[in-house]
């Protein structure tokens, strides 16, 4: 079982640094009657692990190849390459971009979306407040949260890079690590984050 932590990223325009990677994507220049196949490796040789719909969109594309020719994304559970001649990116502003983030032991959610809820498994939510976003002095591929209410208060770092759940052969491209305080103390939270539209 996974955890399901939904966020959108409110981010001021004069912030900058909407991540160049990853971003969403979609499919474009596939004839109506064929797919686009998805590769083990970045390469023609490579298996096919999977397809991806001449109409797919919101495709999210986490890292490039050595040589930018293919992008990985995700199939089903797997990861895998595709060619990025048949990607167009969406260029949606980070304002507009949403994550939803999976993680275990203990299986929690925190949701962001101007306000931030964080919940363990079935437990009762935390209200944490309103959501403050921090861009990084010095660096475009990070960020910090936080919010703070008279239950709880959140600290949380978003990360531009690949990410493992332990759980699936699925790669994510943001890393979250979360603090929450409550009259229960606090707590250290660490999870993968995906883009969805």
């Amino acid at each position: 079982m996974k955890w399901v932590m939904t966020m959108f990223l409110l981010i001021a325009a004069n912030v900058g640094g909407a991540f160049e990677l990853p971003a969403l994507y979609d499919v474009t220049g596939v004839a109506a009657n064929d797919v686009l196949n998805v590769r083990k490796d970045p390469t023609n040789k490579a298996n096919i692990i999977g397809e991806l719909r001449p109409d797919a969109s919101n495709i999210e594309v986490m890292a490039l190849s050595k040589d930018k020719k293919w992008g990985l994304v995700n199939v089903g559970e797997m990861s895998g390459w595709a060619f990025m001649r048949f990607l167009k990116n969406q260029n949606r502003p980070a304002a507009t971009q949403r994550l939803i983030c999976y993680g275990n032991e203990p299986f929690w959610s925190l949701s962001l979306d101007g306000d931030a809820v964080f919940k363990i498994s079935n437990d009762d939510e935390l209200f944490l407040g309103t959501i403050e976003t921090i861009a990084s002095v010095n660096r475009t591929d990070r960020m910090a949260l936080r919010s703070k209410s008279v239950t709880g208060a959140l600290t949380a770092h978003i990360g531009a890079q690949l990410c493992d759940d332990s759980m699936s052969d699925r790669a994510y491209g943001l890393s979250v690590d979360a603090l929450i305080t409550s009259d229960n103390g606090a707590a250290y939270y660490s999870g993968c984050c995906q883009l969805v539209p």
